[in-house]
């Protein structure tokens, strides 16, 4: 089958659009379905909260919170890759919580986040 060669200008030409499918453009960035369905998780008036398992760090009476997690991207040197694996794959052999590279991340970025002021203490 022959292709049909247009010039530059013809190419360029912006075709008419119909109202209905300019209001779906003009209707917003859509909203991927993970980040709205931890949105409408975190405003749910009772969050589940579980009694924490035995930690070096945690006492067994204080309750944890169970938060959505969002998923998130960072570009970080090429030696904490190596060493998170390494520190991951050591406390789960002592069974040491936490040790899913998650839960290791989440934890350094809210202790960093909580010391220098941009997370509120909890409780």
């Amino acid at each position: 089958m022959p292709e049909i060669k247009r010039t530059l200008a013809e190419a360029m030409r912006i075709p008419k659009i119909t109202p209905e499918a300019l209001a779906i453009i003009k209707g917003g960035t859509p909203v991927s379905r993970t980040v709205a369905a931890a949105d409408a998780r975190a405003h749910e008036p009772n969050p589940k909260v579980q009694k924490a398992k035995s930690h070096p760090m945690i006492s067994k009476e204080e309750p944890v919170a169970v938060e959505p997690s969002v998923p998130l991207t960072a570009r970080v040197p090429m030696s904490i890759p190596q060493a998170l694996l390494k520190a991951a794959s050591e406390r789960k052999q002592k069974k040491i919580r936490p040790y899913t590279h998650q839960d290791i991340i989440a934890e350094a970025l809210q202790n960093w986040l909580h010391k220098n002021g941009y997370l509120p203490e909890k409780g």
